[in-house]
C-alpha cells in the first residue's frame, strides 16, 4: 500500500489532507508537509460520514480556506502554486476531471454528494506532489492534528 499525497480531504474528500491509498503497489511511504492555508474560493463539500464520524468533526466542510500539502516538493513551491490551481478549479472543477497547470498534471476531486473539496496536483512523479483542500473553519494547527488522526488510523 503506498500513500499518495496525503489529502483525504481532497482524495477521499478530504480535510486534511492525507492520503489516498493505492493498492496493488510495493510497500513506499511518502511524507507529506501540511504547508500552509490560503483564501481562496468559497466551497461547500461533505465528508463522508464514517470518516467525519471517525475525525471527530461535522461533515460538512464550508468556508474559503484553502490548505496546501506537500509531498516531495517544498512548501514554498506548494504554496506559490496554489493560486493558479484555485484559479483552475474555480472555473473548471464541476466539468473537468483532470487538466495540466503550470506543467503539473492534476485531478480535482469529487466526493460522493459530486461537490469537490479540491484536488491534487503531480510533476513528474507522483511521489512529488501538491494537494489544495478546502478545510472549512479549521486552522493550520487543527488541519495537523486531524491528518496525523488520520494517518494513525490508516495504519492500523
Amino acid at each position: 500500500m503506498r500513500t499518495w499525497s496525503i489529502v483525504l480531504l481532497a482524495c477521499c474528500a478530504s480535510l486534511l489532507a492525507c492520503g489516498s491509498a493505492l493498492a496493488g503497489e510495493q510497500q513506499q511511504s511518502i511524507t507529506a508537509k501540511v504547508c500552509a492555508q490560503v483564501k481562496g474560493p468559497a466551497n461547500s463539500w461533505s465528508l463522508p460520514a464514517s470518516l467525519a464520524t471517525q475525525l471527530g468533526i461535522p461533515r460538512v466542510l464550508k468556508g474559503t480556506s484553502w490548505t496546501v500539502i506537500a509531498a516531495g516538493v517544498p512548501c514554498t513551491t506548494a504554496t506559490a502554486f496554489a493560486p493558479s490551481f484555485l484559479k483552475q478549479w474555480r472555473v473548471h472543477h464541476a466539468k473537468v476531471a483532470k487538466m495540466t497547470i503550470s506543467g503539473w498534471t492534476c485531478a480535482f476531486s469529487r466526493v460522493p454528494s459530486g461537490s469537490s473539496s479540491g484536488g491534487s496536483c503531480y510533476r513528474g512523479t507522483k511521489e512529488h506532489s501538491v494537494s489544495v483542500v478546502e478545510t472549512g473553519p479549521y486552522t493550520l494547527s487543527q488541519v495537523r492534528q486531524l491528518g496525523q488522526k488520520l494517518v494513525g488510523s490508516l495504519k492500523q
